[in-house]
């Protein structure tokens, strides 16, 4: 699968998630989500279809710092079927993977986790599809 074809297929099931948690009653986390996919949509490269800069989608490995505690982990970003969190996978439906949808490298951002709201900056950046 090419980068066109991945970056548009992953828009398309990004926005099916968004449908489906709006129909679930779940409108904020729709909406967070929907605000990401736009930021992944107004990063691709006019009529070509792929990012002009490298932007955190599923399949993407990323590397996140908390800019509280300095301390930094290292995930995949998936879609919610393939999620491990032991095995170092993230579905992009958790609080920090919608977070980072869309993200590039260096970008600071907030999310709220479980355990409060986290401050943090992608420091790293990868696809392997």
């Amino acid at each position: 699968m090419n980068g066109i074809t991945a970056y548009a297929d992953d828009l398309k099931r990004l926005k099916a998630f968004a449908k489906a948690l709006h129909a679930n009653r779940h409108s904020e986390r729709a909406a967070a989500l929907e605000s990401r996919i736009l930021a992944l949509e107004a990063g691709l490269r006019p009529g070509a279809g792929a990012p002009a800069v490298p932007r955190a989608r599923p399949g993407s490995l990323v590397s996140v710092r908390n800019l509280d505690t300095g301390e930094s982990y290292s995930y995949r970003l998936v879609y919610p079927a393939f999620a491990d969190g032991a095995g170092g996978s993230i579905s992009v439906l958790s609080p920090l993977g919608s977070a980072l949808i869309g993200r590039k490298r260096g970008e600071r951002f907030q999310y709220h986790s479980p355990g409060g709201l986290v401050r943090a900056e992608l420091v790293g950046l990868s696809d392997e599809d």
